[in-house]
């Protein structure tokens, strides 16, 4: 049994139907020979042309009824399997399940068949809802990457709304909800602005069960991750940014999006060419604290943390990050934590072993933030592991030696 896609379709989720139906049609064969008793009795393939011309001309009647009507048209054999893979096919293509009767064929085979496979076939025809074909194609969602603490998610639906309206009483008389006790905890605290760290500290959950739960909601697509905003976040444009300055509809979508509906521009709604404007104004280097004083004219009434985030969902600007790489690399001792002076070389800063040149070692309060002057790791994951602002890293970092920024 085999299923033709287009070769650039995923057929993950098609590959449990076609064992399932070869599995199904393996067993036909072993009860009666199903698919190759047609050849016999029809004298090759000449019978089998016969039988799939006049299935293929019975037309497509709907429901249970057409099924069997479809079924019953077939002459032999070869034309009901042939109205079976018919059938599988049309309701698969449009309903992505299917619910086939094959009673019909066993049927068949208890009044054609040997004795004996006869009583197995009445057997296994009993009662006839077992012999309806059931089946149903699942999307596959791509495997999504590691969740880091400093990671954002923003919901695309209304999670709490969806908690709520499933809500039902057991028989116990308790509520229960399509959530689990931890996802529930933490549904309040989605905002598009904390933190996964913020939300475990928030629902005062453990950071583990933090991130299983959302990677679970975003398998699903229910949330998307974000960067921390901050004022002095960095975005700048992507190669896609000419979309927004061609559809007209996804302006004005932005316009509604960003329209905040308090303070002095309370009700404004920008015009599409002062979105334009904003969206030109984005560039590699410019600071959302900069950006906003050189376009304070046309900010009224606009949210810039929803403006930005339109952008990065649309994908029309990226979050430039910022990365710390130290011009000497700290000493790490043999389990690649960075070694610290003993008790005699304190007060020098020098770590000694054996007759080897003495390594500058960083001081002691600056142990922790040693590790992460690689470049391989962004101010955001830095200032939420150690829980300090981006100003008090940066004065941490100058205090351990000379440091390069690099913002990719």
């Amino acid at each position: 049994m085999s299923i033709v896609l287009d070769e650039k379709e995923d057929f993950t989720s098609f590959e449990g139907v076609v064992r399932k139906l070869a599995r199904v049609f393996k067993e036909l064969e072993g009860i009666g020979g199903l698919l190759s008793r047609e050849e016999k009795e029809e004298g090759g393939q000449g019978g089998k042309k016969e039988g799939v011309g006049r299935a293929g001309e019975g037309g497509h009647e709907t429901g249970q009824a057409g099924k069997e009507s479809m079924m019953k048209k077939a002459p032999h054999v070869g034309g009901k399997v042939y109205a079976i893979c018919e059938m599988i096919l049309e309701d698969l293509n449009n309903y992505c399940e299917c619910m086939t009767p094959i009673g019909t064929c066993i049927s068949w085979l208890r009044t054609s068949s040997p004795p004996a496979v006869r009583i197995f076939a009445t057997q296994l025809t009993a009662p006839d809802s077992a012999n309806t074909l059931n089946m149903k194609l699942f999307p596959t969602h791509s495997a999504q990457p590691r969740l880091r603490p400093h990671q954002v998610p923003l919901a695309t639906t209304r999670l709490l709304t969806l908690s709520t309206s499933f809500t039902t009483t057991s028989s116990t008389g308790t509520n229960s909800t399509p959530f689990d006790l931890t996802t529930t905890r933490l549904l309040p605290h989605i905002n598009g602005i904390n933190s996964l760290s913020d939300i475990a500290h928030l629902a005062n959950a453990d950071i583990s069960l933090v991130r299983r739960s959302i990677a679970h909601l975003l398998y699903y697509g229910g949330l998307l991750m974000l960067d921390i905003f901050t004022a002095g976040a960095v975005y700048a444009q992507t190669p896609d940014i000419g979309v927004i300055f061609a559809v007209a509809a996804m302006q004005a979508e932005c316009a509604r999006y960003v329209a905040t509906g308090i303070g002095p521009g309370q009700g404004k709604v920008l015009a599409n060419d002062d979105v334009l404007r904003l969206f030109a104004s984005t560039r590699h280097g410019l600071t959302v604290r900069a950006w906003c004083e050189e376009n304070a004219a046309l900010l009224d009434g606009v949210d810039v943390r929803r403006f930005m985030t339109f952008g990065v969902i649309k994908g029309l600007l990226y979050r430039v990050h910022k990365y710390a790489v130290a011009s000497t690399a700290p000493a790490l001792d043999d389990e690649g934590k960075t070694a610290v002076a003993g008790a005699g070389a304190a007060g020098s800063g020098e770590h000694r072993t054996g007759d080897e040149t003495p390594t500058r070692v960083a001081p002691v309060q600056d142990v922790a933030m040693a590790r992460y002057m690689d470049g391989m790791h962004s101010f955001d994951e830095i200032c939420t592991a150690l829980e300090i602002s981006e100003k008090t890293v940066m004065a941490r970092m100058r205090e351990a030696g000379e440091v390069m920024y690099i913002y990719r």
